[in-house]
């Protein structure tokens, strides 16, 4: 309970000037659960990449999504936990133009390749009292990758998963 109070604080202060995806230095993330060996607990969440998002993983983001990204408000706030099996990283996403949250999100790294991916749905109260325009409750999401090193980028699905919108970027 200590940690969801402690990332709920976290964004609520990274939210306090949010409008826009922002790339998090990892000072703005919960510190990782070192990874040490077969006593480090494990991390809470998803721990997966979900089924639906299996076909995607390894492709290339760009030839996957090659249209003109949505607008959405939103951002990836935290490393909620790394093990040797990956990262769990955690945020928010509001699809602006269908005034809804974001129904998926993919995790994409450096390089271009989609490398993760998460569902939505999580409560946010910090995000409705930060951004009047975020309607839902539940506009925060989990999303997980294999990776535990470098720098990844966030998008929402929208548009029935046609489109994506970017939601920021945490290092790891």
């Amino acid at each position: 309970m200590k940690t969801h109070a402690l990332i709920a604080a976290t964004a609520a202060l990274c939210l306090s000037a949010c409008d826009k995806p922002a790339d998090r230095a990892p000072s703005m993330a919960k510190a990782p659960t070192p990874v040490a060996g077969p006593e480090v607990p494990v991390a809470p969440g998803v721990h997966a990449v979900p089924a639906w998002a299996v076909g995607l993983i390894g492709k290339t983001f760009k030839d996957a999504y090659p249209g003109a990204p949505g607008d959405c408000l939103g951002n990836t706030d935290a490393i909620n936990g790394k093990t040797e099996a990956g990262t769990e990283i955690l945020g928010w996403g509001w699809d602006s133009a269908a005034a809804a949250v974001a129904s998926r999100i993919l995790l994409v790294d450096a390089a271009g390749a989609i490398v993760g991916a998460g569902e939505t749905g999580l409560p946010r109260e910090d995000v409705i009292k930060a951004m009047p325009q975020v309607t839902s409750k539940t506009p925060g999401w989990s999303a997980f990758t294999v990776a535990t090193t470098g720098e990844i980028k966030a998008y929402g699905l929208i548009a029935d998963g046609k489109s994506v919108c970017p939601l920021g970027g945490i290092k790891l």
